[in-house]
């Protein structure tokens, strides 16, 4: 069985029951590189509502392809607040995954894309 969660684990090697060399090992599997399509943006917005000049915070946990979650989170994200017409009205880089802020500074309806390169994080965009 191939091994897809990240961790500590003690490898065994025997042959009849007795074990070879300096088995047990101590292996600590890291995870894989980023999946953007399973990489979330944690609490973005609570509300489909936000007050004009009212931010909300969010928290972005980069994933790779088997869910785990990949620590520390050094990679860069791009961030877009664009009305449903297509206009741009704000966008940030988000490095680390750190808490940002979205702030809307007009009434209307927009649309948050988070993305890692070209693709598009899990539940993005966001109305």
């Amino acid at each position: 069985n191939m091994l897809t969660v990240s961790g500590a684990y003690e490898l065994w090697v025997q042959a009849g029951g007795v074990h070879i060399g300096n088995s047990p090992f101590n292996v600590t599997m890291i995870p894989t590189t980023i999946l953007p399509s399973a990489s979330v943006a944690d609490q973005v917005v609570s509300s489909s509502f936000i007050l004009a000049g009212e931010s909300k915070g969010m928290t972005i946990t980069a994933r790779d392809i088997y869910r785990n979650v990949i620590s520390p989170n050094v990679h860069s994200f791009t961030m877009n607040l664009i009305t449903t017409d297509g206009v741009i009205r704000q966008t940030r880089t988000v490095n680390n995954g750190v808490v940002v802020g979205v702030t809307v500074t007009a009434s209307g309806n927009y649309r948050l894309f988070i993305a890692y390169g070209a693709d598009s994080l899990s539940g993005t965009p966001l109305d």
